[in-house]
């Protein structure tokens, strides 16, 4: 059974700059898809905030917490550095050079780009996947991205976070389940 990568491997490659595929930061400008908010069904996004990011019990990831009004929690594992990265947004900490998320925010306000929301679209294979909407010169355009770099960049740009509704049903755990989550041993 193929698994893709694994962590180890992911983490050789990524010294070495090799692993690209499916990421949308190394996709070339074309990789944006053009939408029509119009087209898309609001009433099938749940708003959601950054509830917290803790540390797992491993201390080798970050789990991002996102929570409904309807008091459902949304755990998603991210890397170490990325959880720390959304929390010193969280907490509005500078720093003495821009971090990568600070860049981004940097960079679109430079290109005239405004974030307009973040969505969580979907878990596949023990992944999720996101999107982080911009719009720029009246036209919108949604890019494909991790959730812990859209995140990252929501909470440095007050940016809105929704998760789809169907994701949201079928994820979400009740408050006292938050003790006992890790993720998996093979990741």
């Amino acid at each position: 059974m193929n698994r893709g990568l694994t962590r180890r491997d992911f983490v050789r490659f990524s010294a070495l700059g090799v692993v690209g595929v499916g990421c949308s930061a190394v996709a070339p400008p074309t990789a944006a898809v053009r939408i029509n908010l119009d087209d898309a069904i609001d009433a099938e996004l749940v708003p959601v905030r950054v509830a917290d990011v803790v540390e797992s019990k491993r201390d080798d990831y970050g789990i991002i917490v996102l929570l409904d009004d309807d008091e459902r929690y949304l755990p998603i594992w991210v890397g170490r550095f990325e959880a720390q990265s959304i929390r010193v947004g969280l907490n509005g900490i500078s720093t003495p050079r821009p971090m990568t998320y600070d860049f981004i925010r940097n960079l679109l306000e430079a290109t005239g780009a405004v974030p307009v929301r973040v969505t969580i679209t979907q878990l596949r294979e023990l992944t999720f996947y996101a999107n982080l909407e911009v719009e720029r010169a009246g036209t919108r355009q949604s890019l494909d991205c991790r959730p812990s770099d859209a995140i990252a960049v929501a909470v440095r740009t007050s940016t809105p976070i929704y998760v789809e509704k169907g994701v949201m049903e079928s994820q979400s755990v009740p408050r006292e389940a938050l003790e006992r989550l890790e993720p998996p041993l093979w990741a």
